[in-house]
């Protein structure tokens, strides 16, 4: 098991840290208009297990009726946007954080560090969250539903497809020929990595700044004063995305993802390996109009490069 918060919290040690920064160091964020982490990624931290908990749900169709099937994959990937932009916000807010706090002590090395730091976090989300949701950005992408199963065996998620070219819409992979990125991304897997890479984030910015004597010494945190309403839901969302199927999709094949639990109050997690569906399973996708003429590239097609 490898603990992910911070002692006896749900949320990062970085918070609990930042606590307490010293009056100049906080003085510092204001003349800067930074965010106090404190606030700043605790309330981060409440707004995505309320945004996990409600999608999870969601991912229970039951006996919803076409339409009404339809209607909630919509709402489902649309929650997947935010969910993508809100950690690349966060990943925004961190690099800016510890620009801000490393260089308020002079000296070039501090500025170096803060750009390394940056590229540290960009790295640990750009292929699930950033890069996705820059594309969507900035290129004209889309998110589109795509659906693998085998009898009763099912696993959900989506592709991120586009303009790759000739008039051919089709997943990110074809427009950028080269590059390890996947045709499609299963929730089995971009669910239950949000909360690590959140960790994981926090944690890089906490080991940059606590060696740089920003922040006090590790051990001795606070506890958060005040208990957020939405603190309710956590248990609940670890257990739900625990319940999420270990079928991936086929470029997911073995890629080890987390089983949360709690433990004296903070989140711990161990990891097992997602497996793709065996034999020959039906891939269902749902795609995007495109203009008169054009066509599509699916995902994971084996008969053709396109469909009209």
């Amino acid at each position: 098991m490898k603990q992910l918060s911070g002692a006896r919290s749900p949320l990062p040690s970085l918070v609990l840290r930042a606590s307490d920064l010293s009056p100049e160091l906080v003085a510092t964020l204001d003349r800067s208009n930074v965010a106090h982490p404190t606030s700043k990624i605790t309330d981060s931290f409440w707004t995505l297990i309320e945004q996990l908990h409600d999608m999870l749900i969601s991912l229970d169709f039951g006996s919803l009726d076409g339409k009404s099937q339809a209607h909630r994959k919509r709402s489902i990937l649309s929650g997947t946007e935010l969910l993508m932009h809100r950690c690349a916000a966060l990943n925004d807010y961190l690099g800016v954080l510890a620009r801000t706090l490393l260089t308020s002590t002079s000296g070039q090395k501090k500025s170096q560090e803060a750009q390394s730091a940056k590229r540290r976090l960009d790295d640990q989300i750009n292929r699930l969250f950033k890069m996705p949701i820059n594309f969507i950005k900035h290129d004209g992408f889309c998110l589109s539903w795509i659906e693998m199963s085998l009898g009763d065996l099912v696993t959900h998620g989506y592709m991120v497809a586009g303009p790759i070219g000739d008039g051919v819409q089709g997943p990110i992979k074809f427009r950028r020929s080269g590059r390890d990125d996947p045709e499609g991304y299963s929730f089995a897997l971009t669910l239950r990595e949000v909360l690590p890479a959140f960790y994981l984030m926090c944690a890089t910015v906490e080991d940059v700044l606590g060696r740089a004597g920003v922040l006090p010494t590790a051990g001795n945190e606070k506890q958060p004063a005040t208990r957020d309403a939405r603190s309710v839901l956590l248990s609940e969302t670890l257990e739900l995305l625990n319940q999420l199927p270990f079928r991936g999709f086929p470029d997911e094949h073995q890629v080890r993802v987390s089983v949360f639990s709690l433990q004296d109050g903070a989140v711990v997690a161990r990891t097992s390996p997602l497996r793709k569906l065996p034999g020959t399973f039906r891939v269902r996708s749902e795609i995007r109009s495109v203009r008169g003429g054009g066509s599509y590239r699916l995902p994971y097609w084996s008969g053709g490069d396109s469909a009209p």
